[in-house]
């Protein structure tokens, strides 16, 4: 066996030179100060699946603090094995009610990391994960109803939509069969 490192993960991967190019890294369920100084310093990127995280008892990352340091956190799924689903959809409803009120997420919140800062997880966030000029096209059209506020779309969103809402999607400005 190798000798003890006294690290935490993250300082581990820091002092072989793994997050010189900022990755993205599954988990951060426990993460120290200094572990969130080194991801802040190399753009290091979270990716987060709660519903896997529940299922293992593994616990949930800081997302009010790892938001306020602007480390994106993309919200993804893990397998069938472990999971009835690989829908982001189920992860944004899970997601909403599982954390500490001084660190729950926001809506607003909850479809970030399930869009833009999943474009930013995979690094295609100039291409793809929100809807700008030059970027990619790639979108759905929902069925909403018709007397809902415009306040209220994000959480509607979030906690309603199931496939029998999207009626269309569009993927590089194209409409793809669903």
């Amino acid at each position: 066996m190798p000798p003890p490192h006294r690290k935490t993960p993250v300082q581990y991967l820091h002092s072989i030179g793994f997050l010189d190019n900022a990755p993205a890294l599954v988990g951060g369920n426990q993460l120290s100060d200094t572990d969130l100084e080194l991801i802040t310093k190399t753009k290091t990127k979270i990716i987060h699946s709660p519903r896997y995280n529940a299922h293992l008892n593994l616990g949930h990352p800081p997302l009010k603090k790892l938001r306020e340091l602007g480390i994106p956190v993309a919200l993804g799924t893990d397998a069938l094995a472990s999971l009835y689903s690989l829908s982001l959809w189920d992860e944004m409803r899970y997601i909403k009610d599982r954390y500490p009120e001084n660190d729950a997420p926001t809506a607003k919140d909850i479809l970030e990391m399930a869009t833009i800062d999943g474009a930013k997880a995979l690094g295609l966030d100039k291409k793809i994960g929100s809807l700008e000029k030059g970027k990619e096209a790639d979108f759905l059209i929902i069925h909403t109803p018709k007397d809902m506020a415009a306040s209220d779309l994000t959480s509607w969103l979030i906690n309603n939509v199931t496939p029998r809402e999207i009626t269309s999607v569009f993927v590089a400005g194209k409409k793809v069969k669903i």
